[in-house]
């Protein structure tokens, strides 16, 4: 082994071990974002339980809960991808010799219960018991003058969103 491959072979191991950390800093997140989730959606239907009777309180919790969901499944989403780039680079560091990345293909092609699965399975049961639970409760707290307020919380938050996603964007490097 001459002296330029031995520096390659150091590289390559510190490469594979920081991959490693990231990939269990990223689990890590996954579990916080899950776990942040449940108990925000908890927190926001104990809320709707305590406060029966009052049905525009019930409304914004049940929105609240809607919005939530959209956020955490944003959040959840942008951890997949960095978890899957682990994947990737941890696979290409292994060069096609058996590992642990490289076996990790193996899970996504052998069954369709994943972990978005489960998310995508909760968020949509969540927003979807949400807007039910808003059309069905429109009667006791829509009225037609609420119409031009609505409007315009809607349009505020739309652009709201577009620029903290435009402000926000780190650009291509990411």
């Amino acid at each position: 082994m001459n002296s330029e491959s031995a520096p390659q072979i150091v590289d390559l191991q510190i490469a594979y071990e920081e991959v490693g950390q990231n990939y269990r800093k990223f689990l890590d997140w996954r579990e916080k974002i899950i776990g942040g989730y449940v108990a925000v959606i908890g927190a926001l239907g104990v809320g709707y339980h305590q406060s029966d009777g009052h049905p525009g309180f019930q409304s914004v919790l049940l929105l609240a809960s809607a919005l939530a969901s959209l956020a955490f499944w944003i959040l959840n989403m942008r951890n997949s991808k960095f978890i899957v780039t682990c994947v990737v680079a941890g696979r290409r560091l292994e060069r096609g010799r058996d590992g642990v990345y490289e076996e990790m293909k193996t899970l996504t092609h052998t069954s369709r219960l994943t972990h978005g699965l489960a998310v995508n399975l909760l968020v949509c049961g969540v927003i979807a018991g949400s807007v039910f639970g808003l059309w069905t409760a429109r009667n006791s707290w829509w009225k037609d003058e609420y119409l031009c307020s609505l409007v315009l919380c809607a349009a505020a938050f739309v652009v709201l969103v577009f620029a903290a996603e435009k402000l926000g964007d780190p650009g291509p490097e990411l």
